[in-house]
């Protein structure tokens, strides 16, 4: 069995889009009941403050001690394949939460799907038996080439903010919220980095939940509650 749990976050101070939004204009849309975005998490010191605040809390509510972690998955959800994880901060980091015992992995260039990457990763190592307990770490701050605000103009507006969240994947149910039922299912299409289509990302979409379904042997009939990760009101 592979389960899943300790869920936690940490996040930036909320604060008005004025602040970061110049245009009034644009401010208003954001705030628009549709879409909602009257604040967002501002952290203006090192984003990593936060990581270790998520991690903390991940291992309190799991009642976990960081010797037991086996691995840690770093995930930074930015598309660049260059300058999203800083490593000068990992010896530091590993020193004051315990984890210097564990293999450390990066997780990029898989934008906001970083988590369900990861995850797919994770409960692989689990499943196989080569790890007991794996933590993922997700974490970004608006800088450089991650802007505050995306999709000007489009349907794909939205605000990021900065944060950091974390779980724990295990063998072992202790500590755990939920059992993963089935496998975690990851698509990709390489065509939508050249030449972007809504109608493919749509197909590739049912096709996702089409296999989900099936490996979990449900059915749309046995869905309670549907969360997605798709900014895109088009899509949505």
């Amino acid at each position: 069995h592979v389960y899943v749990g300790a869920v936690e976050y940490a996040a930036g101070e909320p604060t008005p889009i004025e602040q970061a939004v110049t245009d009034g204009a644009l401010c208003e849309r954001l705030r628009q009941a549709s879409h909602g975005a009257a604040l967002f998490a501002r952290h203006d010191s090192n984003i990593f403050e936060l990581v270790e605040a998520s991690v903390r809390r991940t291992l309190a509510s799991g009642r976990i001690d960081a010797s037991e972690v086996d691995a840690v998955f770093f995930v930074s959800n930015m598309l660049d394949a260059q300058n999203n994880l800083d490593t000068a901060w990992l010896g530091a980091i590993n020193a004051r939460l315990g984890l210097n015992h564990a293999s450390h992995y990066h997780v990029g260039i898989t934008g906001c799907g970083g988590f369900h990457w990861a995850a797919r990763l994770a409960a692989g190592l689990i499943a196989s038996a080569d790890c007991e307990r794996i933590l993922i770490v997700s974490f970004d701050k608006a800088g450089g080439t991650l802007e505050r605000v995306y999709g000007q103009g489009t349907d794909f507006l939205y605000v990021t903010g900065d944060a950091a969240a974390s779980c724990i994947v295990s063998s072992d149910d202790r500590g755990m919220n939920y059992q993963l039922i089935g496998k975690v299912v990851n698509l990709y299409d390489g065509a939508q980095i050249l030449t972007p289509s809504m109608d493919s990302e749509i197909r590739t979409i049912v096709r996702l939940f089409g296999l989900t379904y099936e490996s979990a042997s449900i059915t749309t009939d046995d869905i309670d509650f549907l969360i997605t990760n798709n900014y895109s009101l088009e899509i949505s």
